[in-house]
């Protein structure tokens, strides 16, 4: 900005008025102003800047993780835990991030039984990881046989897209297993925590607005972007996002 300044003054003092000179002044001006222009935004004078909401992520999934665990770690003190995960190479440390915050979360409150990952795969339009085309409610059925003391299955992913044909969901109430996703979509799974077949999920709050500093509370970071459906609220989360 500095350089195009001192051309500028160059120029006007030169007196030269040819049309190239005359152009040259008129770009000159506008990447002076320009320049200006974008620094005063930077410096938040035209009102706070918007930061993206990519911003923080991982601080952000792993208050998300921590928060959602300590939910299932005191509501459900004692129960035996299957973790049921997935990640790529591109995903793989923020999942690790998120594995450990939420075995944070847990405390010493529940049994932790096994970490399962399965095969996943990226979806082509929104971009986020899923599970695998390959992976059913028949690989969550057979889980939970092989895992037979499991009182809780929590998964990291949105359940396989035919989740509604697994077992576990006609089991007797003594058998019952209990199901908890980290995140998946607000609609669909409150309808399935008001049907009793998900204890719980969490999600992101719609239009939820970044706030500059990141709170170091991670009750209040989850707060700020995230959602957490229960049997208690399903209704109330119904009413407030239909």
């Amino acid at each position: 900005m500095a350089v195009s300044f001192t051309t500028l003054i160059l120029i006007c003092r030169l007196g030269e008025q040819s049309w190239k000179s005359r152009l040259s002044l008129f770009l000159l001006l506008l990447l002076i102003i320009g320049s200006a222009a974008f620094m005063l935004y930077d410096a938040g004078i035209f009102g706070r800047k918007k930061i993206s909401r990519n911003f923080h992520v991982p601080e952000f999934e792993a208050a998300r993780a921590f928060v959602f665990g300590k939910f299932i770690s005191e509501k459900y003190p004692g129960f035996g835990i299957v973790i049921v995960t997935g990640t790529d190479d591109s995903d793989r440390r923020l999942n690790d991030v998120r594995i450990a915050s939420l075995k944070r979360g847990f405390g010493s409150g529940v049994k932790i039984l096994a970490l399962v990952n399965f095969e996943v795969e990226r979806d082509k339009k929104k971009g986020y990881l899923q599970y695998s085309e390959k992976i059913a409610s028949i690989d969550f059925d057979l889980l939970l046989r092989k895992y037979e003391d499991c009182g809780i299955l929590v998964s990291t992913l949105p359940l396989p897209k035919d989740f509604k044909k697994m077992k576990m969901f006609s089991y007797s109430d003594n058998e019952k297993v209990g199901l908890a996703v980290l995140n998946g979509p607000l609609r669909i799974y409150t309808a399935e925590v008001k049907k009793g077949n998900i204890l719980a999920f969490s999600c992101e709050r719609p239009m939820w607005t970044y706030m500059p500093d990141m709170p170091a509370d991670p009750m209040k970071a989850f707060e700020m972007r995230y959602l957490l459906i229960t049997p208690e609220n399903a209704d109330e989360m119904k009413r407030k996002y239909p």
